[in-house]
Formats: C-alpha cells, structure tokens, sequence
C-alpha cells in the first residue's frame, strides 16, 4: 500500500516526512492525502499503475473528503 511506502520512505530516506494515520484499514481517515491532485487514503492504495510517477504528496485539508476503495473495508 501508499502509507508502506511512504513510512519506509520516512525511515529510510528522509526522517523528516512528517506522517499520520491510525488504523491502517481505511475506516478512521487519519493518513487522508492529496496525491498528485486526487484525494485519496495512502493506506488503502494499492502500488500500481495508477500510482506511478508520483510528484506531491499533501496533507488532507477540509472540505475534502476521500473515498475508501470497496476492497478496503
């Protein structure tokens, strides 16, 4: 998933990368971001090809509202 990603990014590479999120299945929306212009749950996102070049990483900001994929509940 995303939030793996980016938690090994954060321990490995850049320990500065500020991250939150709680139950790691979709359901408490704490780890919500915008990537690269989509709201979206990181820890719900599967790496794939809709998830390749990916250039802004943002903390959610209201009135956002992500959608958890059906896979994730």
């Amino acid at each position: 998933m995303l939030l793996d990603v980016l938690l090994k990014i954060r321990d490995e590479q850049d320990p500065s990368l500020v991250i939150k999120f709680g139950c790691r299945r979709g359901r408490c929306g704490a780890c919500a971001a915008v990537v690269n212009g989509v709201s979206l749950l990181p820890c719900c996102t599967p790496i794939n090809k809709d998830i390749t070049g990916v250039s802004t990483v943002k903390g959610l900001l209201p009135p956002i509202v992500p959608v958890a994929p059906k896979d994730c509940y």
